[in-house]
């Protein structure tokens, strides 16, 4: 597992198995800076994927305490780009008792036309 720092106050570890990549997003992205490294991270992190032929992207966000609108519209640019270019399945896994959370990946779902971006599961311990 690899573990990249957003900011001091963010983090994603990163595991990778047979064309699959797994992002667990931990912490609170609440700045300009922080929506930067991110912006950069996940353009990387897209060739990458398209470098090892990764075919399934699992995102879970159960972790992240807060995220500003600049990083909401980072990761919808993200997720659009990776769906529009059909090259891996996507997939959230947020916590629904988290407001933010859940009336961000459902308005998501919405901006993008219902593709099967969306995994809603429980509260994790």
């Amino acid at each position: 597992m690899e573990t990249f720092a957003i900011s001091d106050k963010a983090s994603i570890n990163i595991t990778e198995d047979t064309g699959a990549m797994t992002l667990i997003w931990r912490g609170q992205i609440d700045s300009d800076y922080a929506n930067s490294v991110m912006r950069d991270f996940l353009m990387d992190l897209h060739e990458k994927c398209k470098q090892k032929n990764i075919t399934k992207l699992i995102t879970d966000f159960r972790g992240v305490k807060f995220m500003f609108s600049s990083g909401i519209k980072t990761l919808i640019g993200w997720f659009k780009l990776f769906s529009d270019e059909n090259r891996y399945k996507g997939t959230i896994i947020y916590n629904n008792k988290i407001r933010w959370q859940d009336v961000t990946f459902e308005s998501i779902r919405i901006i993008l036309k219902g593709m099967d971006l969306i995994n809603k599961e429980s509260t994790r311990d």
